[in-house]
């Protein structure tokens, strides 16, 4: 068995975690691996979701492949995490796992909430209430949130744009 890497997020951890390992791990197995690395984590009483995934995977469970090879896990103590979007004086909620993408959570609320085009959604970003925080599309929406308050609240905004260029586009 050749030699993968596990990506993951999770609370408690605010940049991502690579760990090596051979393929096949289980659930348990990368919990155990996290526990090794971050002791003081607790890990070993949250859950381990595949990346997207809406249920929790068993511990003796092995964690599926990506179509890259390797591994995208996101580990928490919340089941589901509930998510509200502003925009244009509406809201929508909605419960995601935890390891659901912000880009996932964007589309649900841009195409299917609120009924934006195609083009006119990809204008716009999440942006966490309150705040000029907009996370990364391929963040997991559960390192934004702890237990026991496993919810957020974000708005649909548009993308700004410096002398023509959309924000992302700098990145």
């Amino acid at each position: 068995m050749e030699d993968v890497h596990t990506f993951v997020q999770g609370e408690g951890f605010p940049q991502m975690v690579i760990l090596p390992h051979r393929a096949g791990i289980t659930a348990a197995e990368v919990k155990q691996q996290l526990t090794d690395k971050y002791p003081a984590s607790g890990v070993s009483e949250m859950l381990v979701f595949q990346e997207e995934g809406e249920d929790p995977l068993r511990n003796d469970e092995r964690v599926p492949t990506c179509a890259d090879g390797h591994l995208r896990v996101h580990v928490h103590r919340c089941r589901h995490v509930s998510v509200t979007v502003k925009f244009a004086g509406e809201t929508a909620d909605r419960r995601f796992s935890p390891a659901a993408t912000i880009a996932r959570i964007k589309r649900w609320a841009a195409l299917q909430a609120f009924g934006l085009s195609e083009d006119d959604a990809s204008e716009h970003v999440l942006q966490i209430a309150g705040t000029v925080t907009r996370p990364e599309p391929d963040t997991h929406v559960g390192t934004l949130v702890h237990c026991p308050d496993c919810a957020i609240v974000f708005d649909l905004v548009a993308i700004e744009r410096i002398n023509g260029a959309a924000e992302y586009e700098k990145r």
